[in-house]
Formats: structure tokens, sequence, C-alpha cells
């Protein structure tokens, strides 16, 4: 079971903007949603839902430093379709907003 959760895991690192519901991961799983989100659990020490937001976030902040584009637009492509949640979301993982993330890295990149 670790290793089809595994599998899934590693999936998510790839179709996180457009995730799996947690019905079609546990069925590539070939588990039922609860044993799977056990194991997701102790596996990852999240929630599946948790990861994904986690590894969509960690994205949104590669490409606020990567690119221009408009914080919104960046939003939805991660996978966030709520612009609220993706900036309370975004402040509680980083500590800042994603326009103060970008001007920070804008500075950091002019110091170097």
């Amino acid at each position: 079971a670790r290793g089809r959760v595994s599998e899934v895991v590693r999936d998510l690192q790839h179709r996180y903007a457009e995730a799996p519901t947690l019905e079609q991961m546990s069925e590539a799983a070939n588990l039922s949603r609860y044993h799977f989100i056990r194991v997701f659990q102790s596996l990852t020490g999240e929630t599946p839902r948790q990861h994904v937001i986690g590894i969509r976030l960690r994205a949104a902040a590669d490409r606020l430093i990567e690119t221009r584009e408009p914080i919104t637009q960046l939003a939805l492509q991660v996978g966030f379709n709520d612009i609220s949640h993706f900036n309370t979301a975004f402040r509680q993982a980083f500590g800042m907003s994603p326009r103060a993330w970008r001007r920070t890295a804008a500075v950091r990149m002019r110091q170097l």
C-alpha cells in the first residue's frame, strides 16, 4: 500500500494544478478512501488536500520570482480557483503576501 500511495504522491508533483479527487487518488492506489488517507498521512505527515495546497504554494512562490505574470493569473494556473484563499494560504505559508514575496525577491536579485 505504501508503494502505491508513494506513486500517487509523486504524480501529484506533476499534476498539482489539476489534482485528482480523493476518490481518484484512492482508486489509483487501489485502496479505500479512509485507508488511503491514513497511509498518505503516514508517508507525508499531511492530508492529501494539505499536500496539494503546499505543492501549489511552492509552485506559485517559484513563479512569482521567475515570471512577471499577474498574481491572479498565476494563482489560477497553479490550481487555486479562489484568489482570496490563495492570498490567505500564501501569507500563512510564507509570512507575507504574494506581492511582497515578489518584491522581496526582486530586491534580493538586485543585491546579487
